[in-house]
């Protein structure tokens, strides 16, 4: 795999970690532009979401804001179905298109819902609610292969579940979770692993140190935010469209 290839895994990493995020959707955004294999792509932004999570959910986590009942509702069907979506194949032109309308309303999330930065009127998570919309991102996140963060977020944010902070750090163990439920149905599918995720991996933590450190220290999200929307926008585009 090329430098370029490298330097983009870094570069997400380091972007979406300072955000709170694990950045499946950004991995697999640059394998889609590198023309990477799609299954290659599903498996390998899992399991670099899993290390860059790890690693992201320690700092925020610190901050005192994850509040175990907003998680816990979100959870408790996720992980089954995350399971399910990840051990099912599909064409790979269904897979693109799929994964292109994933990227496209995570791109438009980052432009509006992201962009809330004073939390009002935060409203109690019914767990009816809670369930029903981790069922449904975790079917989604694992058959695309993220960690469903990135989708979880915007409607937390739309909904007023809770506090921007509060989301951040439910969402890194939300996604962290998922990831490893969607790589134990990807396994179970028979799906193998490029022989180069090891170097991907080292790059991503590496990366996710320095970005979930700067990003706990209040550097500009907004901005950061933006910048990843575009570079989503541009993917989804591509997957759609061309």
């Amino acid at each position: 795999m090329t430098v370029y290839f490298l330097a983009c895994i870094f570069i997400i990493a380091f972007l979406f970690s300072a955000c709170g995020q694990g950045g499946a959707s950004g991995f697999i955004a640059v394998m889609g532009l590198f023309s990477v294999d799609p299954i290659w792509a599903k498996s390998s932004a899992l399991i670099l979401n899993v290390f860059v999570t790890l690693i992201s959910f320690y700092n925020f986590y610190k901050s005192g804001h994850f509040i175990w009942r907003l998680f816990i509702p979100l959870i408790i069907l996720s992980i089954p179905m995350a399971f399910l979506g990840a051990s099912i194949t599909v064409k790979a032109e269904i897979y693109r298109k799929v994964l292109g309308c994933c990227l496209l309303i995570t791109a438009v999330s980052f432009f509006v819902a992201f962009n809330k930065t004073e939390d009002q009127n935060v409203k109690l998570l019914p767990w009816w609610a809670g369930m029903l919309t981790g069922a449904i991102i975790g079917f989604i996140s694992g058959f695309v292969g993220i960690g469903g963060g990135i989708l979880l977020s915007p409607v937390m944010l739309f909904f007023k579940w809770g506090t921007f902070k509060q989301i951040s750090s439910i969402t890194s163990l939300f996604i962290l979770v998922n990831s490893v439920s969607g790589i134990g149905g990807i396994l179970y599918s028979g799906t193998q692993l490029p022989t180069a995720i090891f170097i991907w991996i080292l790059i991503a933590m590496c990366a996710a140190l320095i970005g979930s450190y700067w990003g706990s220290h209040k550097a500009p999200v907004t901005v950061l935010k933006k910048i990843l929307g575009m570079v989503l926008l541009i993917a989804s585009i591509k997957l759609l469209f061309i």
